[in-house]
This record gives structure tokens, sequence and C-alpha cells, in this order.
């Protein structure tokens, strides 16, 4: 009786190695999506203040800067003002309360121009956001 040598891979050895990959694979992708989950919360805080900036430019009768302070007098003629305290941005009417804008600020800079004002945001955790807020129409 002729000896059988076989060498190489059967069918049945393919398949198995097949299966322990795409399970290793279906198992491993949630895992990526753990280690490498991106905190959009930090970029979101910001875009929501610029929005209520924007807006509250907007509304306002009067817009002043003064030494990283944004002045805003309103219809009513309160006097709103925007500024940096600690590392907060917070938002005050009539010199008095404390609304916090926004959290974790390192620094804030702030440009007058004749149609916007550039609000450049140093954040603690490294960020960086710019934003121009465009004044309303003469």
């Amino acid at each position: 009786m002729p000896k059988i040598h076989s060498q190489g891979f059967t069918l049945l050895e393919t398949l198995i190695s097949l299966i322990i990959i795409s399970l290793i694979l279906i198992l491993s992708f949630p895992l990526f999506h753990i280690i490498h989950d991106v905190d959009y919360y930090e970029e979101l805080s910001v875009r929501q203040m610029f929005t209520f900036l924007q807006e509250e430019v907007n509304r306002g009768q009067e817009v002043a800067v003064i030494s990283n302070t944004i002045s805003i007098t309103d219809a009513v003629n309160r006097k709103i003002t925007i500024e940096q305290y600690e590392n907060l941005i917070r938002r005050r009417v009539n010199l008095t309360g404390h609304e916090v804008l926004l959290q974790n600020v390192e620094a804030i800079h702030l440009t007058n121009h004749t149609r916007y004002i550039m609000i450049k945001l140093q954040m603690e955790g490294g960020g960086v956001y710019q934003k121009n807020i465009h004044r309303a129409g003469p």
C-alpha cells in the first residue's frame, strides 16, 4: 500500500482559518472605536458660544471692544458685557450676574475691525478657535 503524503492546506483547514480571522476582525472593530473615540464636546461648546455671541451682537444697538471685553448696549438700554473671568467666558448684564458661556478657556483675544470683531480663543487643552463676529449694517 502506497503512502499518501498530504502536504498543503485542505479545504476544511482553510474554512476554519477564515472563520477564526473573521471572528477576530468582527470583535476587534468595536475595540478600535473605543480606543479612537474623538470628543467633540469642546468644539461644540465653542461653536455654540460663537453663535450666541453673534446673535447678541445682531440684537445690540451699540457694540464696543475695550481691553478684551465686548460691551453691547441692547434695545432697552441694558449694558451687556462678555468677558473672560478666570478660565471662563461670562456674560453680565448691567455689571451684575454671572452667566457662564464657555469653560476651560486659557486666553481670549479680541480684535476690533470696522465690520466685524475677530475672536481668537485658546483653550486649556491646547485647542485654538477663531471666528469673525460680523456687526449689523449701518
